[in-house]
């Protein structure tokens, strides 16, 4: 496939991630629209490899897994990635991790107090915090007993060792905080470290949430305010509008969403969005499709503008363009005109494009039904010839008279129909009685969704 220049959106996300108080990042685009490889390309680029060293992961890897080794299963894989890029360990790594557990303990109070302060991102571990207050209740108890503070120790050291829970903090975890040191220095260059989550949403909604609270635990025994591991940069890649509906799914409700995902990204959230680019190029895209070269210049005089509405409607995406490039249109639809000639037929034809590029022929429909309810107008000079052949094909009896009128969302559309030797030709001269030629709009898609079902087999109740 042609690679789509998106130096713009490039930029763009060079100067969020420039930003030195975006330490956690959520990377937002709707599936299909290139994210992934976006940051492929982003990432790959020898500049941004001077500056950045990216362990990443595919939470859509863990779906078969439970909670508690979904956590496991993130160190295996940066462990991997970490030993892949060449990084030893060494005897001091150990000898590291065993000061800093004996820091741990020796701060414990301070480290209990923390935990007690993010109680808001604990879930599934609720127990261990009533598990936390009856510790103090014993120390109370106990005070004579001159044993509360040996007491903290072990019930903190259990609860950093348990496996797979948001504070587990245990050798492994250290040595990759250890390790992770290591590649910020890789050939003698300052680099700063990223995990980078892709797909999180395809995570089943409690996961999601789950996962989101064990990378938003901090180093909170140092106050330094570090991700999870000592991660420079944390960026989620997901899309927002599915990951709000994982949370109404769980919740029942959006009200308090804003609130709760806030904690996941430091400033803003970027918004990856390439309909721009993508409209820029379609022509060079669609050139791949094989059908005769009149016939595809036709094409795209007809029906160009009503593909450029359905990508910024986000309906057409990069996915969807990639489909159509691997597929393959052996027979163009006609239409008969009389008993010795005959014609593309172009309405046909776009359907027929659109087959190529979609699932099945219900998601066809769903897609010209949003398109309707998303951009309901268009402008009639850019798609007249589209309009005229979707007339026709809607109301082939009334092709003798000179004038007709249709209403449509409550606007007054008025036609003169002209008939030709071959087929006749319906001209818009007024909308509301405004005849101004260059401001006419028309709700393309409309005509669309009703002339859906000759071209797509479902039946006309499925809506």
């Amino acid at each position: 496939m042609r690679q789509i220049e998106t130096k713009g959106m490039m930029e763009q996300f060079q100067a969020h991630l420039n930003n030195t108080n975006n330490q956690r990042i959520i990377f937002s685009g709707c599936f299909g629209s290139g994210k992934t490889t976006f940051l492929n390309n982003f990432f790959n680029d020898p500049a941004q490899q001077e500056k950045y060293y990216v362990c990443k992961l595919f939470p859509v890897n863990y779906v078969t897994s439970t909670n508690k080794d979904i956590y496991e299963l993130i160190k295996f894989d940066i462990l991997i990635q970490l030993l892949g890029t060449g990084i030893t360990i060494e005897r001091t790594d150990f000898e590291k991790v065993s000061t800093i557990c004996r820091s741990v303990k020796s701060n414990a109070l301070k480290l209990l107090q923390s935990i007690l302060e993010v109680a808001s991102l604990i879930d599934e571990n609720t127990v261990k915090l009533g598990k936390a207050i009856e510790v103090i209740a014993n120390i109370y108890k106990d005070y004579k007993d001159d044993s509360p503070k040996t007491k903290i120790e072990q019930f903190l050291n259990d609860l950093e060792n348990e496996i797979g829970t948001s504070y587990e903090m245990n050798d492994i975890s250290n040595l990759i905080r250890e390790m992770l040191i290591k590649a910020s220095k890789l050939e003698n260059k300052q680099k700063e470290t990223i995990l980078l989550i892709d797909d999180f949403d395809r995570l089943e909604p409690l996961q999601s949430f789950r996962l989101l609270n064990i990378l938003s635990t901090n180093d909170n025994e140092t106050g330094t305010g570090e991700n999870k591991f000592g991660f420079d940069k944390i960026i989620i890649v997901c899309d927002i509008n599915n990951l709000r509906d994982c949370f109404v799914h769980i919740n029942g409700t959006n009200k308090a969403f804003n609130g709760y995902i806030d904690k996941f990204y430091s400033t803003e959230i970027f918004r990856f969005d390439i309909r721009n680019d993508l409209v820029k190029v379609i022509n060079i895209l669609f050139s791949q499709i094989n059908m005769p070269p009149d016939v595809r210049s036709e094409f795209f005089e007809r029906y160009l503008d009503i593909i450029q509405v359905m990508i910024n409607c986000g309906e057409i995406n990069v996915r969807t363009i990639t489909k159509i490039q691997e597929a393959h249109i052996e027979i163009i639809p006609t239409k008969t005109l009389d008993d010795f000639h005959k014609t593309c037929n172009y309405a046909g034809l776009l359907f027929l494009v659109l087959k190529k590029m979609f699932v099945d022929d219900y998601e066809v429909s769903n897609a010209i039904s949003a398109c309707s309810i998303q951009e309901p107008l268009s402008p009639y000079r850019k798609n007249f010839t589209a309009i005229n052949e979707v007339l026709c094909l809607l109301y082939p009896s009334i092709t003798e008279k000179q004038q007709h009128e249709l209403l449509i969302y409550d606007n007054k559309y008025t036609f003169n129909i002209q008939k030709t030797a071959y087929y006749s030709y319906w001209k818009l001269v007024a909308v509301n009685g405004v005849t101004d030629y260059y401001a006419l709009t028309f709700p393309v898609f409309h005509l669309l969704d009703r002339i859906k079902y000759q071209y797509l087999n479902i039946p006309k109740s499925y809506e």
